[in-house]
């Protein structure tokens, strides 16, 4: 099968200009619609020492003391003291967003006792030895200054930030869980196996790079993949609360904490939203499966088994399973066609205002989804290196075919804003800026290192934007 993205494609655009991809944005928890967990008000204030951190109160913004450079937002549970270690999972996301994905997530973590902290630095764009020593920085901070059981430590990421959890958890012992959402990345060089828990959102470019992905690794490690009604974005909080179950099963697998009966049947009553793309027979053998899968080592399920063998044999679970399998070869061939047939003949506008418009009325949401997104991403890469290079004809032409797959991307705004400003066009650029925002853009360290945009840092209306 072949596989044209999970981070990033080459790309031959206009020119056969070739790249690495160093970043896409993906719905953000602070984008509009996006669904929040009812969570506790925030702390702005920096805070330095144990003793001054807010319990029960997002802080936004805590400078690392091992390295001031480092930032990140933290949560600390209600349930909170100093009598007691709890489980930390620290998070990555792929925008250097930790304050947004905090905010997202403190309802759960009080509802389960974790610590919950995440970085504002790690970004789409670093290096691994740079990602890795941020995750390792953040794990020294929440170790040393707050009560985490260093025993009980998980990473988890979104897009990127999955590849940075990923990444880091396979060099360090101490990381006990990965959850990882929206990609993945190998992991044969692991110096050693934890379990991974993975999210894919049934409408996400990378979904079925994702199925692939959980169906080869290997199997020296506990591993499962929950599907579920989203697009390329943090799972909705009514869905990531099982990465708290699941955290939680394996410390109880390892014999970290006692088994415990309540949180076993508070597990199995919680609901399960049917994925749109899915019918009926696959989903409840996936249900099956994923009890298997987290209750594996608590309890005998051994009938569980018995009943994944029944629901294999049946015509409606053996006719779904081909179908997907089908779905995902064909969708593949149709990214081939695109890339071959549009972006390596240097496509005009017409040619992809066609396309996409054919792509808009396929009677396969899932896959019209996909392929939209696959060029989105493709326009991401071109157009930042475009911009990089100074080739603004060739990256406008570019922004055009962006503005088409994905019109409500935030970074296709935000990069008409470094286009304009480039062309000399102060206040173009600052209606892009302000429609960057609008759209969900919230990068604006990376806007206030962008030299195209000298002219335009002093003026009110940009200083209102960052602020």
């Amino acid at each position: 099968m072949i596989k044209f993205y999970l981070c990033c494609v080459a790309w031959l655009f206009l020119g056969m200009f070739s790249y690495g991809c160093s970043g896409h944005k993906e719905n953000h928890p602070s984008d509009a619609g996006s669904s929040e967990s009812v969570g506790p008000p925030a702390d702005t204030t920096v805070k330095k020492n144990l003793s001054s951190f807010a319990i029960g109160a997002v802080i936004d913004d805590v400078t690392a003391n091992s390295d001031p450079s480092q930032h990140f937002a933290l949560y600390l549970p209600k349930s909170y003291n100093q009598a007691r270690r709890l489980p930390a999972l620290l998070l990555f996301d792929p925008h250097a967003g930790g304050t947004a994905v905090v905010r997202k997530y403190a309802g759960l973590a009080d509802e389960f006792g974790f610590i919950l902290a995440a970085s504002n630095n790690s970004h789409n764009g670093l290096e691994l030895d740079q990602t890795d020593q941020i995750a390792a920085t953040l794990l020294q901070e929440i170790l040393q200054r707050t009560k985490a059981d260093s025993g009980r430590i998980s990473y988890g990421g979104f897009s990127g930030g999955s590849k940075v959890a990923l990444h880091a958890a396979k060099r360090n012992i101490l990381i006990r869980n990965v959850i990882y959402a929206g990609a993945a990345m190998d992991l044969d060089q692991s110096t050693h196996s934890f379990p991974l828990l993975g999210f894919a959102g049934v409408d996400d470019m990378n979904y079925n790079d994702l199925l692939s992905f959980d169906q080869t690794i290997t199997r020296t490690f506990q591993h499962y993949l929950i599907r579920w009604n989203g697009k390329h974005e943090w799972p909705d909080p009514t869905v990531y609360r099982k990465a708290f179950y699941w955290i939680l099963f394996s410390d109880m697998k390892n014999q970290v904490i006692p088994i415990d009966e309540a949180w076993r049947q508070r597990y199995l009553q919680e609901p399960a939203p049917v994925p749109s793309t899915l019918l009926a027979p696959q989903w409840d053998y996936l249900q099956v499966m994923e009890k298997m899968a987290f209750l594996n080592g608590i309890v005998d399920v051994t009938d569980y088994g018995k009943q994944l063998a029944l629901m294999s044999n049946t015509p409606g679970v053996k006719q779904a399973l081909q179908a997907e399998k089908s779905q995902m070869i064909e969708e593949d061939h149709l990214k081939q066609s695109l890339w071959q047939d549009g972006f390596s003949q240097n496509r005009d506008l017409n040619w992809w205002k066609a396309k996409i418009d054919a792509i808009h009325s396929m009677p396969d949401a899932q896959t019209s989804h996909h392929l939209l997104g696959f060029i989105s991403l493709n326009c991401y890469g071109a157009v930042d290196n475009l911009l990089r290079a100074g080739q603004l004809a060739k990256a406008q032409e570019a922004l055009g075919i962006y503005g088409l797959a994905d019109p409500q991307n935030p970074d296709q705004a935000y990069f008409m804003a470094v286009l304009s400003a480039k062309n000399n066009n102060a206040a173009e650029a600052l209606q892009w800026l302000q429609t960057a925002k609008q759209r969900g853009f919230t990068e604006w360290s990376k806007a206030e290192a962008e030299p195209a945009f000298a002219n335009i840092r002093s003026t009110g209306t940009y200083q209102a934007l960052i602020h």
